[in-house]
């Protein structure tokens, strides 16, 4: 990603450099003390984050796609999937992901990435904080609960059954936390 790390106070000005909305980048600047402004493969408007939480540590971007019609938001695991393990942890998503209402697991079967996506179409109208606050932190609520099972599977401290289980049992009980 081309970038910009934005100076505290100055997330308009890189906001409107970039093309990216000031929500998004207030947003992310809110959650991480590493944020970066730029474009995807040097065309998509997007905002990166370092994310860390008692979970884990992972990279979050935000990018607007189809002229700002449609709002995307990745979080990504650091670390790829072992080939070995890829086929226990592609069982595991695709366990999880028949339980989520809001967004999908995902993992690159050639490179072993995983990442949780979540997106919204924005008809046209300009993002709101609203909005951006509901998809990002969901996205990261999720991505909190997923991502620690899927280094567990790959650990091999749980199977992919357990893990889900584990998932589903939290989502039960609690739903996804958005803080």
């Amino acid at each position: 990603m081309s970038e910009e790390q934005p100076a505290p106070g100055s997330a308009a000005e890189v906001a409107a450099r970039h093309n990216v909305p000031e929500v998004l980048v207030e947003l992310c600047a809110e959650l991480s003390e590493h944020v970066r402004v730029g474009a995807l493969d040097d065309e998509i408007p997007a905002v990166e984050a370092d994310i860390e939480r008692p979970e884990g540590a992972w990279t979050l971007q935000a990018s607007l796609y189809s002229d700002g019609a449609v709002l995307g938001v990745v979080t990504l695991l650091p670390e790829p999937v072992p080939e070995e393990r890829r086929a226990e942890v592609a069982a595991l998503l695709g366990s999880v992901n028949w339980d989520l209402m809001l967004g999908n697991a995902e993992m690159d079967p050639e490179g072993g990435m995983v990442r949780f996506r979540t997106g919204l179409f924005l008809a046209g109208d300009p993002l709101t904080e609203r909005q951006a606050n509901a998809v990002v932190r969901s996205n990261l609520g999720t991505a909190a609960l997923v991502f620690p099972a899927v280094s567990a599977v790959v650990a091999g401290e749980a199977t992919a059954d357990e893990a889900a289980r584990r998932i589903r049992d939290h989502l039960v009980e609690h739903g996804v936390d958005l803080g």
